[in-house]
């Protein structure tokens, strides 16, 4: 399983980078909902992540981290789709911000 704390090293503007990301990501969080599902027995709705586009994409990994929260029991993630991910500074923050999100719900899972 990858470590999400490497997203927060994610280059910007580096569109071969971002492909690669999502793909993981998208992944990640299939790997995240089986591993919840097994631990809790509560299945939770997932949302095809592996374009990374728009601000639908943004909407979608919100709600992701909302169910994946929910499900385990854990409190909800903080905004991760007020961000312009053409914009550097946004681009950084978004970035450590899903890393470290992804981090709690990681270990509040068992996977770390």
């Amino acid at each position: 399983m990858v470590d999400p704390r490497l997203w927060a090293s994610l280059p910007f503007n580096n569109r071969n980078a971002w492909i690669d990301f999502t793909g993981c990501f998208d992944l990640w969080h299939r790997a995240l909902a089986a591993k919840v599902a097994a631990l809790t027995g509560t299945t939770y709705k997932t949302y095809p992540l592996g374009n990374g586009v728009g601000t639908d994409w943004l909407h979608a990994v919100q709600r992701q981290y909302q169910n994946a929260a929910a499900a385990l029991g854990i409190a909800p993630p903080p905004d991760l789709e007020s961000y312009d991910l053409d914009q550097a500074g946004d681009f950084a923050s978004w970035t450590f911000t899903i890393s470290q999100t992804s981090r709690t719900l990681a270990r509040a899972a068992g996977l770390e």
